[in-house]
């Protein structure tokens, strides 16, 4: 173990950065470049001497690309290294008030996960006492309560009760609160707030026991060419919580069906979470005027790990005219499906989702946001997911709005709409060029 030493409480102590793992900069240069993963830098004092307890760490980092979540590792001998979540603001200050575990041999920097690259300030620490932790920690809390309405406090956590009872977790939060909102890696929210416990399962089966005349789901897996892809879609309906579902081929007309029936289109390889089902039925239960429910979703790679994640916005057609943000993510009551009249040799998603947002208002669509889909990449063949130009066309003549449709690079449709020969706000006494230039684009 490294030799202790009486550090100052009045002076900061300045590190020098050390490069571990994963990390090169030029001499000289302030910028460094992440290499991988889990890029690394030692923070080592004078003389190698750490201290044990409360410190008071300040820095400053700038990151540019790579997911935005800093962390610094406490390493003692042998034992699993303790680690700390470090918030960042949007100016790359770090003003943090932590607590060290006995025995620590070497502090570690993580400024940032994945490649990109980073800006380092100066890092100093010092130990503080009880009287100044308390009080730094108070002042980042109560700063946060004059910065933030309650309604935004609430939905963090952060409440008066909890400063008061609980003051590290506050002092968390608040942190949270006061940062620029760090991304962590996909797999690491997965696991902190994706996964169901036994508790949630057995709540699930109990509320779905309660419901009277239930929603029924009729799930359509369409054809494909690789049938291990459609033994794994199916694999995952028979993992499905809510029991008041049936599978079918897609082959069979889009009749449609009565007002507690819906409809569920799945490409070959896609998978649903063991909660969808029931989360899209609890929606449609307790508004039975919702017609349309859409989830977010996640692409899944070829190895079967989930990544990309679509957060999707609430119902927009403006949005849906110009990309499929929606895709397969979605569920379609019976009698607004028969209602549509669509030929199943011709279906397409994107069609069919423009085709019920013309016959229904805003309050008719529900956005369960959580990505319970997991839809296989959009470039497979099996996926037609994407966004169809003729589609929105169609969709727009329907609706005799003029517009152009063109498809861009990335597979979306950029939507040109025509002005009409008097634009709105023109005086009428203007002669129709003058009036194109003050009101229309020059």
């Amino acid at each position: 173990m490294l030799p202790r030493t009486n550090l100052s409480k009045q002076h900061p102590v300045p590190v020098t950065l050390v490069p571990l793992s994963h990390v090169a900069h030029a001499p000289g240069d302030t910028v460094w470049r992440s290499l991988g993963e889990t890029p690394r830098l030692e923070l080592r004092p004078p003389g190698r001497t750490l201290p044990e307890g409360w410190i008071h760490l300040q820095g400053r980092l700038l990151r540019r690309s790579g997911a935005w979540t800093a962390f610094l590792h406490a390493e003692a001998g042998k034992r699993e290294p303790v680690r700390f979540e470090l918030p960042v603001s949007l100016k790359g200050t770090i003003n943090e008030v932590l607590c060290l575990p006995g025995g620590v041999t070497r502090l570690v920097l993580e400024p940032m996960q994945g490649e990109g690259e980073f800006t380092l300030g100066e890092f100093s620490f010092k130990p503080v006492g009880e009287v100044e932790r308390v009080r730094r920690m108070y002042q980042r809390i109560v700063a946060m309560f004059y910065k933030y309405p309650r309604a935004r406090r609430k939905r963090a956590g952060l409440h008066s009760k909890t400063a008061i009872l609980r003051l590290q977790e506050a002092y968390r939060i608040a942190g949270r609160l006061r940062t620029l909102s760090p991304v962590i890696p996909y797999d690491r929210w997965i696991r902190e707030f994706d996964l169901l416990t036994e508790k949630d399962r057995e709540a699930i089966l109990r509320d779905t026991a309660r419901l009277r005349r239930p929603p029924r789901f009729v799930v359509h897996v369409q054809g494909g060419h690789a049938p291990a892809a459609r033994r794994a879609t199916l694999a995952s309906l028979r993992r499905q919580l809510y029991p008041h579902h049936e599978i079918r081929d897609a082959a069979p007309a889009l009749a449609g069906g009565d007002r507690r029936t819906w409809f569920v289109f799945l490409p070959p390889g896609a998978a649903l979470a063991p909660h969808a089902l029931y989360w899209m039925a609890r929606t449609a239960f307790d508004d039975t005027r919702v017609r349309l429910i859409y989830t977010d979703h996640d692409i899944l790679d070829t190895g079967g790990a989930r990544r990309d994640p679509a957060f999707k916005p609430d119902w927009s057609p403006e949005l849906l005219r110009s990309t499929n943000y929606i895709g397969h993510a979605a569920a379609i009551r019976g009698d607004l499906l028969a209602a549509l009249g669509l030929d199943p040799d011709v279906f397409d998603m994107h069609g069919l989702l423009l085709r019920a947002g013309e016959r229904i208002p805003r309050y008719a669509v529900a956005h369960v946001p959580a990505p319970l889909f997991h839809l296989p990449p959009p470039g497979d063949p099996g996926n037609p997911n994407g966004s169809s130009p003729s589609q929105v066309a169609a969709h727009l003549e329907r609706l005799q709005v003029a517009a152009q449709v063109e498809p861009t690079a990335r597979g979306h449709c950029r939507v040109r709409y025509h002005l009409p020969p008097k634009p709105p706000g023109c005086p009428s006494s203007s002669p129709p060029a003058t009036a194109w230039r003050c009101c229309g684009p020059a």
